[in-house]
């Protein structure tokens, strides 16, 4: 079926369009309090109408506009070179969003280029308007690596689409050999294009940069938001249109990503550098599960959604650090209060897939299927590096202990809202720990 959204979808890219545009033309300057509650509200309302009508587009629309009530809420004008960009930063990360949903529920070829490159312009603005030159430089090889890579899904759309005659993801295979070559070359081009937004190897070097140096809250916002985004529209192209060809390409670039990002990240000593190495991992963990075939895709959606609930955790606790570097000595000389520490202790113990929590689960979940739907010899080697990865997140857990231990009770959060935003981010990851079959169940409404 040939269409670009559907009515869920569509509401929710409408309405954060009009808040982002209606911030930019306001004829009276919004403070940064007033424009990040104009944000929040119109992502709560762009979530209404999936929430009173569940359907498959239910979870990425919920979570892709919490994830943007969460930055809009968190980021700071001292984050920012210039604190009167804070009203142009609430429209980008409401413009992301919007990318983000068609990105993340269409099936249509034109509209999911459009979605990923809505999303990935809006990181690399909000990358730039970070503090300090080493933000340009990150915004500016985001830029150029993001346009690279829409020009490649622009070539592959467009062998897919002389091979089929049409650009929506489900048209009926082609008959010669020459138009199914075609096509299979399209879908490959397709998949690298979305592959630079995923963040995976060899299109994961545009990410790191920004992921490392943005300001805080926009780096969480990227992270989660072209995870979820992209890895549901790796799912679709996959398992829609991509069968047999795909598969075993995803399951080597995702056993490569895991093993490259998990070395790569035992090397670093700045936390948010190590973060940013880690996403590579979990995308490589995501593709895997995708490129498993039927029996993977409900175990991806499950690693995309604790995912997103541990990093939101992660960078709600790093609030008001702004983007400059934060060494793993600094947990104990300058530390967080106990409640962003803890909050902080509990994501980096989900992402590194400690049990009982949400990331053990969601590892299990791909590694064990992989066994038989990959080969032994890819599944131990996604496991070794999952093994491995667990050291570098337990690594700062001594020195942000300690520095928690000897800080104050009372929060020194900078912040608004961050106290809340950890408290409902920690509660959401213990649900998940105690009863993680609620997020096997959301993963079952979105593949349905």
């Amino acid at each position: 079926m040939d269409v670009f959204f559907t009515q869920h979808s569509l509401l929710a890219v409408v309405i954060l369009t009009i808040a982002a545009v209606t911030l930019l033309v306001c004829p009276v300057r919004l403070a940064k309090s007033m424009a990040a509650g104009a944000g929040t509200l119109a992502c709560a309302v762009a979530t209404l109408p999936a929430i009173f009508a569940p359907s498959s587009e239910t979870l990425p629309v919920v979570l892709v506009c919490t994830i943007a009530a969460l930055a809009s809420m968190l980021l700071l004008p001292s984050d920012l070179e210039r604190d009167d960009d804070a009203v142009e930063s609430t429209s980008l990360i409401l413009l992301g969003a919007a990318g983000g949903i068609v990105l993340a529920t269409t099936t249509n070829l034109l509209s999911m280029m459009l979605g990923l490159e809505t999303l990935s312009l809006s990181a690399a603005v909000l990358t730039a308007l970070g503090r300090g030159p080493r933000a340009l430089e990150a915004s500016f090889k985001f830029f150029v690596l993001g346009a690279v890579s829409v020009a490649t899904m622009v070539y592959g759309m467009a062998l897919i689409t002389c091979a089929t005659g049409s650009l929506d993801l489900g048209a009926p295979l082609p008959v010669t050999d020459l138009e199914r070559h075609l096509r299979t070359a399209g879908l490959v081009l397709l998949v690298l294009g979305i592959a630079f937004e995923l963040a995976i190897v060899p299109m994961q070097f545009g990410a790191l940069g920004a992921y490392t140096v943005a300001p805080t809250a926009v780096a969480g916002f990227a992270m989660t938001t072209s995870k979820l985004a992209a890895g549901l529209a790796m799912l679709k192209v996959a398992n829609v249109a991509g069968g047999e060809v795909l598969h075993p390409i995803l399951v080597a670039l995702g056993t490569l990503s895991i093993l490259w990002a998990t070395f790569a990240a035992l090397a670093q000593v700045e936390l948010r550098a190590m973060l940013a190495y880690s996403a590579v991992a979990h995308a490589g963990f995501l593709t895997f599960g995708i490129g498993l075939g039927e029996v993977g895709r409900q175990a991806a959606v499950f690693y995309a959604v604790t995912y997103v609930a541990a990093v939101a955790l992660v960078f709600a606790s790093l609030a008001g650090r702004s983007g400059a570097p934060i060494t793993l000595a600094s947990l104990r000389a300058q530390p967080l209060d106990r409640l962003r520490s803890a909050g902080l202790a509990l994501g980096l113990l989900s992402l590194a897939g400690v049990p009982p929590s949400p990331g053990f689960w969601a590892k299990l979940g791909v590694l064990v299927p992989g066994w038989s739907a990959a080969g032994p010899w890819w599944t131990i080697l996604a496991t070794t590096g999952g093994v491995l990865g667990a050291l570098y997140y337990l690594r700062p857990l001594p020195d942000l202990l300690a520095g928690a231990r000897d800080a104050a009770t009372t929060s020194t959060a900078a912040v608004p809202g961050s106290r809340f935003a950890v408290t409902v981010l920690a509660s959401v990851v213990l649900l998940l720990t105690a009863m993680p079959f609620l997020a096997t169940q959301l993963a079952a409404i979105t593949n349905r």
